[in-house]
């Protein structure tokens, strides 16, 4: 009976260890310096039209963030959010910065920012 208490105790210690490691991650995967606070401001306003208040994309066709898209490299997420992008088969392309040619390089790592502290690496 103990040895099987003291399995089951291990086991939860490790799940909880996991589970750290992952959320760890999930905070660094996103390899943005920029300031989330002032990213959801600018996806509330640009950003949210296409890919909605839960990242999930309103239009067919439209990248989920939750599915693996943020998984790429800081680097080329910002150059598709720069120069707009479109997946090979997929009837919608994203316009270059959202249509919202206003956006700066420092708007873009806020939004990537946002977009990992939100979605993490999906």
């Amino acid at each position: 009976m103990v040895r099987s208490r003291r399995a089951a105790f291990g086991a939860l210690v490790a799940a909880a260890l996991i589970s750290a490691s992952i959320a760890n991650a999930a905070e660094d995967c996103g390899e943005s310096d920029g300031d989330w606070h002032a990213g959801s401001a600018i996806y509330h306003q640009t950003c949210v039209a296409c890919h909605g208040e839960d990242g999930h994309g309103v239009r067919a066709g439209v990248p989920d963030f939750t599915t693996g898209v943020m998984a790429y490299s800081a680097g080329s997420l910002s150059r598709h959010i720069e120069n707009g992008f479109q997946v090979p088969g997929r009837p919608l392309a994203m316009p270059p910065k959202g249509n919202n040619p206003a956006l700066t390089d420092e708007d873009i790592r806020n939004v990537l920012a946002y977009l990992h502290h939100a979605f993490g690496c999906g």
